[in-house]
């Protein structure tokens, strides 16, 4: 039968490293155009430290392979229309594979995933990530439903328990991290075919979050069935698709603003358009002339993405209304 396992980009409130990691929904979302890159590991399912104050040490796994998942427009998916209520469309393995999920100010949630011309997966009653706010000893209990397509038509059921049972350091290959929370889920699943149960199995996931990073750090799955014992761990940011703005020579100030962000075109010429987006893909502004000023009194408090072609390239800007 047809498993997914689903790494959830995460984005984090920076806290002082001798506080307790908290997570909160201002933060959480990850930006549209944000892409992570994670590697894989084999874990032998041993037993993972809990409690306070503790040093993770997983720096010395190996990887086995990659993978990148890249925050994208639900326009970009094959079935954007069975989604419509998605903020948030992570888009992996180069465009073949999709998930869908929702958030708000109280919690996030899960709406299923789809693989390009083969596989989708929707929740009539969707699966919980995370309630806000999230910090140790925090837990929930959720359940959920779904309606699978693939070879064959099924639905999953089953409950879903995720707790904050960890906070400490962590070191993995790519660096050491402070200020990181681990929190533990357990999913339960029965399968059926024409009201015929035909399988169960319990997924349990520990995952690592540092307040700040925008993904998962690391990342610990197994089944009751023992067909999967994995990890991954977070390597490092993907830069295709905002590389030009390190280059760039076009700044914005001030940022954040309250009522005006000015456009700084250093030595850049032929400017195409100008396209501001919310962090869930909403076009809020759109011009083709290169403005130098913007009166953004009347947007609503929150991060935007500014989208600028040029002619050559697409350059992505970030801007904070206060």
């Amino acid at each position: 039968m047809i498993k997914n396992l689903l790494i959830l980009g995460i984005t984090l409130v920076p806290l002082n490293s001798f506080l307790q990691p908290i997570i909160t929904a201002d933060n959480i979302r990850p930006l549209l155009n944000e892409g992570f890159s994670h590697s894989n590991f084999d874990w032998d399912g041993e037993e993972v430290i809990v409690g306070e104050d503790v040093n993770w040490d997983y720096s010395s796994v190996e990887a086995t392979s990659t993978s990148e998942n890249i925050v994208v427009p639900l326009s970009d998916s094959p079935y954007d229309t069975f989604y419509d209520s998605t903020n948030v469309c992570y888009s992996s393995n180069e465009g073949v594979n999709f998930s869908y999920n929702y958030w708000n100010e109280d919690e996030a949630i899960y709406k299923g995933s789809s693989t390009t011309g083969s596989y989708y997966s929707i929740f009539e009653n969707p699966k919980l990530v995370w309630t806000f706010p999230f910090s140790y000893d925090s837990s929930f209990t959720d359940t959920f439903s779904s309606i699978v397509s693939a070879d064959f038509d099924y639905e999953e059921v089953g409950d879903v328990t995720s707790t904050a049972i960890g906070y400490g350091t962590l070191a993995i290959p790519s660096g050491t991290y402070d200020n990181v929370l681990l929190v533990k889920q357990v999913a339960n699943y029965e399968v059926f075919e024409d009201e015929v149960m035909f399988d169960s199995y319990t997924m349990t996931t520990f995952t690592f979050f540092k307040p700040g990073t925008h993904t998962a750090l690391l990342s610990l799955n197994s089944d009751s069935e023992g067909h999967i014992s994995a990890g991954s761990y977070f390597e490092n940011e993907l830069t295709s698709l905002n590389e030009i703005n390190n280059t760039s020579e076009i700044s914005l100030f001030p940022n954040p603003s309250q009522d005006q962000i000015n456009f700084n075109f250093r030595n850049v010429e032929n400017i195409e358009s100008i396209k501001i987006f919310t962090t869930t893909g909403k076009l809020v502004f759109e011009t083709t002339a290169q403005i130098q000023q913007l009166d953004i009194s009347s947007f609503n408090a929150g991060f935007y993405i500014v989208q600028i072609l040029d002619g050559k390239n697409e350059i992505h800007k970030k801007f904070m209304k206060e």
